[in-house]
């Protein structure tokens, strides 16, 4: 961490003239605080290669820290995001290129804070992310109409109280309906799949599960529900 350039820092990387987040005219001109945080366009492809339990890794095209991707119809090797990757996005009830990354910066933002704090601080002062499984499958097959029951199990190094929210993750599936998912914040949900939904077509459902330490920490799993 002491190798890590920020804001206003008084530093600059020898050789590189447009390296000048170091300089407080910079700060000052760009509206950050001295010792901000300089974000990376390189970041992204990193975090596909951390296991927050959405299973980024498996498949790119489930989305995760580091976006949601597509297979290229021009190149089968390569997978992108840009104009035609876009989820939902809330706030603006509008879809959203950026959406697919911005979703996760408050996670990943406390995710990297709390590693930062592991170089200075002792196990027992600093965070650690939640350990979190699934009761059965993460791949389960289903028939429109059935209701399922999926649950899973979180547990605490630090002793931190836990939190659960069950989620669809609509766009990284392709069924393009909504799902109902009954009693959301508990470890064990009920979901029943939409009448409308197609044989081959998939639902992603997500366990999220969040710590009340600090920074506040989050780990994942997901399910993906095939339709038969």
């Amino acid at each position: 961490m002491e190798a890590y350039y920020t804001w206003g820092d008084g530093r600059q990387i020898e050789g590189d003239p447009d390296h000048n987040h170091g300089q407080m005219e910079q700060v000052e001109a760009r509206g950050m605080n001295q010792y901000d945080f300089i974000s990376e366009g390189d970041s992204p492809a990193y975090f596909f290669l951390m296991d927050y339990g959405l299973r980024s890794m498996e498949d790119p095209s489930f989305g995760g820290l580091g976006g949601r991707f597509v297979q290229s119809d021009s190149n089968p090797k390569r997978w992108e995001d840009g104009d035609s990757v876009t989820d939902l996005n809330p706030e603006t009830q509008e879809e959203d290129s950026s959406y697919p990354q911005v979703r996760w910066i408050e996670v990943l933002q406390n995710d990297f804070a709390a590693r930062a704090d592991w170089g200075v601080k002792s196990y027992a002062e600093a965070n650690h992310a939640p350990l979190v499984s699934l009761e059965g499958s993460d791949d389960i097959t289903a028939k429109p109409g059935e209701v399922i029951m999926l649950g899973g199990n979180a547990t605490d190094p630090d002793g931190d109280e836990l939190s659960y929210s069950w989620w669809q993750y609509k766009e990284a599936g392709s069924y393009d309906g909504l799902v109902s998912i009954m009693n959301e914040s508990s470890n064990e949900v009920e979901v029943t799949i939409p009448e409308d939904a197609l044989a081959g077509q998939t639902i992603h459902v997500i366990l999220e599960v969040k710590d009340n330490g600090s920074p506040v920490l989050t780990r994942y799993r997901r399910v993906v529900v095939a339709v038969m």
